[in-house]
């Protein structure tokens, strides 16, 4: 191909998806800047170093030494990392007992190849979960670049890990295996902040989803049984860690998109019981989101999975940037019904991309004239639900085929 062609074949490109290649240059940008300032500051994989050094603690001295935050301070500043600031109220050791004891896996090697594993595991499961979606290869190429997974990167969190979770819960309720669904959900008790989603999908659908409610349960109990052998010790010491760890709750934090992070920007340096106040709001729109989409989909369990993952994004109180990975699952099902046509899979990641690069500086725009401001990010989540939802009524409209006809039909048959 001569070089004029080239350069017409591209700009014929850019002329077709534009979004496509904002998202793409926002993205670059994005992940170039967070990792060269994690490497400039010495803290890539801090959060696995939170992770390692937890379960090495819980390995030699117990989960009590783990959860006392002195004494875990002290051993990440001398083997890991020495936080500064705001980030040495924040890196101690807050998982469950669940969590941590499958941590002590992490630390049978040294960090440095112990968090190199980590990353090669997780970039393994990248094309494999695109294709469990039926999602083109290329997918990958674009959550390689995200801010999702820049951010997943320099703190070596479970973003991928939790992402593969989540695609075996989907299929499961799209494909009506009330069990497996009840087993794999059962495994979020390792980190149940993410489990709001699918837990207000199962009772909103409570006599679909009772069988699934009752094996989730047996499931996390069973894995829990190793923290509880000895008695409730490892417990009331994850709760004490908790509830020293309020206050750090209660401080803002950026691209995050759940309503309680929403709130809190509003709220900077507030109280705890402000925290706990958008705790509970996020439960309310997480909850009313999904009674909304149970009026429209009610009949199609693979969108109310979707719905549920959306809503988890919403509602969870703890659910920062790394996790949001999840989100792909929604498009996934948006792009199998064809709603993804054009240039509107492109739309959705600018919309992501533009609020995570473009949040954090209109915040600090606002936070230094008013002391508090608005974030970019639920605006965003929220923004590209409405246009799913629209561009399902469209293809629907365009196929002669309306929801109210939907259901009518489905009725009849």
């Amino acid at each position: 191909m001569e070089a004029g062609e080239t350069q017409q074949t591209q700009e014929t490109f850019i002329r077709r998806n534009p979004w496509s290649v904002l998202a793409v240059v926002l993205s670059v940008f994005f992940a170039a800047r967070v990792v060269a300032d994690a490497l400039n500051d010495k803290v890539l994989g801090i959060d696995f170093g939170v992770f390692h050094a937890g379960g090495s603690l819980i390995s030699s001295e117990g989960f009590e030494a783990a959860y006392d935050t002195d004494r875990f301070t002290e051993v990440l500043a001398a083997n890991y990392f020495a936080p500064a600031g705001e980030g040495a109220n924040v890196s101690v050791f807050i998982s469950t007992p669940t969590f941590g004891w499958f941590a002590q896996a992490l630390a049978w090697l040294p960090f440095t190849p112990s968090l190199t594993i980590w990353y090669i595991a997780g970039l393994l499961l990248l094309v494999p979960a695109c294709r469990m979606l039926s999602l083109p290869n290329w997918v990958a190429a674009a959550l390689l670049i995200s801010p999702m997974m820049a951010v997943n990167t320099i703190f070596g969190q479970t973003g991928l890990f939790v992402l593969v979770l989540f695609i075996g819960l989907h299929i499961a309720h799209r494909e009506n295996r009330l069990v497996l669904a009840g087993l794999l959900a059962g495994l979020i008790v390792v980190k149940p902040v993410l489990a709001v989603g699918y837990g207000l999908l199962w009772l909103v659908q409570f006599r679909t989803y009772a069988r699934s409610i009752a094996v989730a349960l047996v499931t996390g109990a069973f894995l829990s049984i190793p923290t509880v052998i000895g008695g409730l010790g490892p417990w009331q010491s994850f709760l004490g860690a908790m509830e020293e760890r309020a206050d750090a709750e209660s401080n803002w934090v950026q691209q995050a998109p759940s309503v309680s992070e929403f709130v809190k920007l509003l709220f900077p340096q507030s109280e705890s019981w402000i925290t706990l106040t958008s705790w509970g709001l996020g439960l309310v729109v997480g909850a009313a989101f999904l009674m909304a989409a149970n009026r429209r989909f009610g009949h199609d369990a693979e969108i109310m999975s979707a719905a549920a993952i959306i809503a988890s994004v919403l509602a969870s109180p703890h659910l920062l940037t790394y996790d949001t990975m999840i989100l792909v699952i929604p498009v996934a099902v948006a792009y199998s019904r064809g709603l993804l046509t054009g240039d509107r899979g492109g739309m959705l990641f600018a919309i992501i991309a533009v609020s995570y690069v473009l949040g954090p500086v209109l915040y600090i725009m606002q936070f230094e004239i008013l002391g508090r401001g608005i974030g970019l990010e639920l605006p965003a989540v929220l923004l590209c639900s409405v246009l799913l939802v629209r561009w399902d009524s469209e293809t629907s409209e365009d196929s002669g085929l309306g929801s109210d006809r939907l259901d009518a039909v489905l009725a009849d048959a």
